[in-house]
């Protein structure tokens, strides 16, 4: 794959191949505020423009993670969540305790990946 004609697939395969990973800013590292978070990911959006149309800078805004969250009618899954015996039905623990269930909502986040370190220190100024 290294030596594929798709420079895409050749460059991916070499980066691999040489562990030469893009490199990871998460918008978190500027603190909590979403307003924040947001300036400073339009500053990078104006600054490296170039690079986002040809990806060697991308822009993840659809990660998500969560500490608990209920599977619902997922049987695969069933075995990974918590449930209770209340009475003689096994209740999901979320259904019981007001803390779990504040635990169920995903957080989101914002990571830009840079295919050349220097681009992400750049952009952490």
């Amino acid at each position: 794959m290294s030596h594929a004609e798709d420079q895409v697939i050749s460059d991916i395969s070499n980066r691999l191949k040489s562990r030469n990973l893009y490199k990871t800013l998460d918008l978190a590292e500027f603190g909590a505020d979403n307003g924040t978070q947001r300036a400073k990911l339009r500053k990078i959006t104006k600054k490296f423009g170039e690079q986002l149309d040809v990806e060697t800078v991308i822009i993840d805004d659809k990660a998500a993670v969560g500490i608990y969250a209920e599977i619902g009618g997922d049987d695969e899954r069933m075995h990974k969540k918590l449930h209770i015996l209340d009475g003689k039905e096994p209740v999901e623990i979320s259904k019981l305790s007001r803390l779990i269930h504040e635990l169920e909502p995903k957080q989101q986040f914002t990571r830009v990946y840079f295919a050349e370190k220097g681009d992400r220190d750049a952009a952490r100024k």
